[in-house]
């Protein structure tokens, strides 16, 4: 049993035989392609880019270093929300706002034209009033919405802290060690029958549930029996804050998407092209010292799909499981047994799971899952991209063998 670390944002647990996979998108790739043992995002040395530098980075937060400048991003958010539009008066960010004089709020808010605000004039815009004009006022830009939400969320602002809440899922670990030591636990397969997950796990009520708790806006998921951590991710204080007791799900999902996004090659922090590789490192090589990987009592590492932002260097670790869960032979394979597989979290996904690395030149490892006696095998490369999956039923000629 690992975790896996993304740089203190982010970590998926695992385990020998409860393994996760992707949470996106996952596109089969021909082995006779790019046999690198990382992908690289898209190249982008054949496309014309004007860039252009409208103020430094220290400069950009002291122009939003005074509370009135906030206020006036605020409540310029507060009115796109309201009406669908970003333009606003003088006089309306003025009359929102809670400085004193006009003469002073007009100082404010010319600190933020430029890099946060575009002032426009009645003429500039004409997909406004029907005759084509609108008032003259005040437009974000890129930079202002992205940083006016950055502040609606609390992200720069506010820490969140909760106890431990219980979960509806067992722990995998728990799980795992159950069916370890009896596997007479098996899944019948004499009717041929869909499963539904009810049925599959009715005799997980017997097995201790997890427990999330939130420090400092990182969630951080445990067993209190076995006191093992299943997980643990940043969520930002407003998703804390507005769903209540669905957090759980829309826990999961945000997560999802993430990983989705980057196993797709796209870094959901800043939209720059991500790096992805699979990590095969034992921990006796010194995999179990960096960024809080524990071995337990397992000598090997799983191995470990590692992406990577190429611009910002947000980095996300997850079990080679979790990287292919989307992967269309995956929910082709669950929905002929009557599984929705989106519908596992992240956090249990299910202990049929196992992962063997067959070769580290090239890298090679295999995913297999079963249901009812049918089973599932993904071939997946040093990129982690699936090459090959195979399907057959367990007790056929030539079946393929979990370990």
């Amino acid at each position: 049993m690992t975790q896996s670390d993304a740089d203190g944002d982010g970590q998926f647990a695992t385990s020998a035989t409860g393994e996760r996979s992707r949470a996106g998108t996952n596109r089969d790739r021909s082995t006779s392609g790019d046999s690198s043992d990382e992908r690289t995002g898209g190249d982008s040395s054949d496309v014309s880019l004007e860039r252009t530098e409208i103020i430094d980075s220290s400069s950009a937060f002291q122009a939003v270093g005074h509370e009135i400048r906030a206020e006036i991003l605020e409540n310029q958010l507060h009115a796109l929300e309201d009406d669908g539009l970003s333009r606003q008066t003088f006089a309306d960010l003025f009359a929102a706002s809670s400085a004193d004089t006009s003469a002073g709020f007009a100082y404010h808010l010319e600190k933020l034209v430029g890099p946060f605000l575009r002032k426009v004039d009645a003429t500039d815009d004409s997909d406004g009033d029907d005759d084509g004009r609108r008032e003259p006022g005040y437009e974000f830009t890129y930079a202002g919405l992205k940083i006016a939400r950055a502040i609606q969320t609390g992200a720069y602002t506010r820490r969140i802290d909760s106890p431990p809440i219980e979960l509806d899922d067992p722990c995998p670990f728990c799980t795992r060690d159950r069916s370890s030591a009896s596997t007479s636990s098996s899944v019948s397969a004499e009717s041929g029958s869909a499963f539904e997950p009810e049925d599959e796990r009715e005799h997980e009520h017997e097995l201790p549930t997890l427990e999330a708790q939130t420090v400092d806006n990182v969630v951080t998921i445990t067993c209190p029996d076995c006191d093992r951590q299943v997980l643990r991710l940043q969520f930002p204080p407003s998703g804390l804050e507005s769903h209540g007791d669905d957090l759980p799900a829309a826990f999961d999902r945000h997560h999802r998407y993430r990983l989705a996004t980057m196993s797709d090659g796209v870094c959901p922090e800043c939209g720059g092209d991500v790096a992805s590789r699979v990590s095969t490192l034992s921990t006796e090589s010194g995999a179990g010292s960096t960024g809080g990987e524990t071995a337990g009592e397992h000598s090997q590492t799983p191995p470990q799909v590692v992406h990577t932002c190429n611009q910002c260097q947000h980095e996300l670790r997850c079990p080679v499981t979790l990287s292919i869960l989307e992967h269309p032979s995956v929910i082709s394979f669950y929905h002929d047994h009557g599984i929705d597989i989106r519908n596992r979290p992240l956090w249990n996904v299910g202990p049929e799971w196992a992962e063997t690395v067959l070769s580290k030149e090239p890298i090679c490892v295999r995913v297999v899952t079963e249901r009812a006696g049918d089973v599932l095998a993904l071939y997946v490369d040093g990129t982690s991209q699936v090459v090959e999956t195979q399907r057959s039923a367990s007790d056929e000629s030539g079946a393929i063998d979990r370990d």
